[in-house]
């Protein structure tokens, strides 16, 4: 006749005949295999077979005799049949080949044990790190002009940095050069000295301009700035550059500014 439903794992055991009890004494005596009920075992005192669940019971491995045996009696019992048990793979047992590959789930891996995590964290291929961009190296400055103002078609040098990560501004020339390719972050600010006044952000000291500010007043110390992002390759350098009236610059209290850095 066919099997309907799952087939059961098949699991095989020897059915011991007989198992002696060599100096048992009082009213318990313990198996080696567990059965299901007293009548799974014949038990013989002294060649007597005793009567199932009038004088023993059975829990398990555990015989309760209803009379006492002394260390003498000659005790036996056969084994009718063993208890039906679940089986549980041993400590060990199970190789890497007999777990599915998404058999182990998140839920699974969620919670792990503080102690699991100490000691030092294993090496990483430097392979399995392809396509992840690494930080670059910090880049930037923060400058101000901290005394004399500036004329048209001058360069702007700001000669007093609060910040200047990788040396890249130059404070007696008032040029910013990239020492490596990326995208650039930069903003500008200024005063007039009376009068519209124009600065210019400059690449490469050409007429090319990344940006512009005006400052458009008769009054004097009227503020402007600008701020924008351009990509530089290695060794281009940007400037700010007056090309029109005069900026104010006896500025320790940082109204005329040059600041950037480096996105990626």
């Amino acid at each position: 006749m066919g099997y309907v439903g799952n087939q059961s794992t098949n699991a095989y055991s020897s059915l011991p005949a007989k198992q002696d009890f060599t100096g048992a004494t009082g009213t318990s005596l313990t198996l080696s295999h567990a059965v299901a009920g007293p009548e799974s075992i014949d038990l013989f005192i002294n060649n007597v077979r005793q009567e199932p669940t009038t004088a023993y019971s059975v829990s398990d491995t555990t015989v309760t005799l209803t009379g006492s045996v002394v260390a003498s009696d000659d005790i036996y019992v056969v084994y009718n049949g063993l208890a039906l048990q679940t089986i549980v793979p041993p400590d060990g047992s199970v190789s890497t080949a007999k777990i599915a590959d998404d058999a182990v789930t998140n839920a699974k891996i969620d919670t792990v044990a503080a102690s699991k995590l100490t000691g030092a964290l294993p090496a990483i291929d430097g392979s399995a790190l392809t396509g992840i961009d690494t930080l670059p190296t910090a880049i930037y400055f923060y400058v101000h002009r901290s005394s004399g103002n500036v004329s048209s078609t001058n360069t702007i040098v700001y000669n007093s940095a609060d910040s200047n990560q990788g040396n890249a501004y130059s404070t007696s020339t008032g040029i910013f050069t990239a020492p490596v390719s990326g995208l650039y972050w930069f903003a500008s600010t200024f005063l007039n000295q009376g009068g519209d006044c124009d600065v210019e952000i400059r690449l490469n000291n050409a007429s090319s301009t990344i940006g512009k500010a005006r400052a458009s007043s008769s009054s004097n110390h009227v503020s402007a700035g600008w701020s924008g992002v351009v990509y530089l390759t290695a060794n281009q350098n940007v400037r700010c550059v007056v090309t029109g009236g005069t900026i104010h610059g006896n500025n320790n209290d940082r109204w005329t500014t040059f600041s950037g850095y480096l996105i990626r």
